[in-house]
């Protein structure tokens, strides 16, 4: 299945120095930290033999802590699509609710999925048209008056019940 990049461009000033720079390495940053595994941390005490003859295990430092998260981070920034790229936050995760009103198979008149897409990329709203070509295009092709009886049409037998 296809998978669907939500994709979100946060455009920058080259200057070093600007302070939405530095926002938005600290947000990117936040994003790594975010995509890393949890690691679960038991109560002191629990989980732990006690008494004599116990080798207690050393546990690390917080520098060496912070050297293991730096690499973590190192090793997804290699596997994520925007890890290269500065400027950009790329989300790969898929949206469950935009999948479903994705089109599952290529609908009845249409011959291939280049015809389909071509016809739909005109937008329809009032914001990108005039408001004469809006009316147009959202049009319906039968008109009907309010109160008029619409007779049921006259299927063959082998359609009826």
């Amino acid at each position: 299945m296809q998978y669907i990049y939500n994709i979100i461009f946060y455009l920058i000033l080259i200057n070093k120095n600007n302070k939405n720079q530095k926002e938005f390495v600290n947000q990117k940053y936040e994003e790594y930290e975010k995509d890393l595994p949890q690691e679960k941390k038991a109560l002191q005490g629990w989980g732990q033999w006690t008494g004599l003859g116990v080798v207690q295990v050393q546990q690390p430092s917080a520098e060496q802590l912070a050297k293991q998260k730096q690499a973590k981070i190192q090793l997804l920034k290699k596997q994520r699509i925007d890890g290269n790229n500065d400027n950009v936050i790329i989300n790969e995760k898929r949206n469950k609710l935009f999948n479903q009103h994705l089109v599952k198979e290529l609908p009845h008149p249409y011959k291939n999925k280049e015809q389909f897409e071509y016809l739909n990329n005109q937008p329809l709203g009032s914001e990108w048209n005039t408001m004469k070509s809006h009316i147009n295009l959202t049009k319906p092709k039968i008109k009907t008056q309010p109160g008029y009886i619409i007779q049921p049409s006259n299927l063959p037998k082998s359609y009826q019940a």
